[in-house]
């Protein structure tokens, strides 16, 4: 009995572990990427490419592949031709997407919505 009792505090003081450990990915994750996209709307490119390496690491592990330098890279030149409106597009788009996602619109409207902000 006391063996089985051992066991599953055990177990539970694992899944209490691996939640929490989960949990501070999660934030940490969101916490790097809105870092990320207000150095990219305030046009510091510096800050942006620091912070931008810092987030898409923290994604891969600590391991910053040339996909995700090309991706940063992308990004900061996309402020540097004046287009910082792209990033409320985005941000628009995330919020209708999960609109659709939570069933508040329908796959027409979200379409619909999409074309509109996509042809401003």
């Amino acid at each position: 009995m006391e063996y089985q009792t051992i066991l599953i505090l055990g177990i539970i003081t694992l899944v209490i572990f691996f939640v929490l450990r989960e949990q501070y990915r999660s934030r940490k994750r969101a916490q790097l990427r809105n870092a990320y996209r207000n150095a990219l709307k305030n046009g510091n490119k510096t800050k942006a490419l620091a912070i931008g390496r810092r987030y898409y690491s923290y994604l891969r592990n600590g391991k910053l592949s040339i996909y995700d330098e090309q991706a940063i890279n992308n990004d900061i030149n996309t402020i540097t031709e004046g287009s910082k409106n792209n990033f409320t597009h985005i941000d628009q788009l995330e919020k209708l997407s999960n609109l659709k996602e939570k069933g508040v619109i329908t796959e027409e409207e979200f379409l619909l919505e999409k074309a509109k902000l996509i042809n401003r």
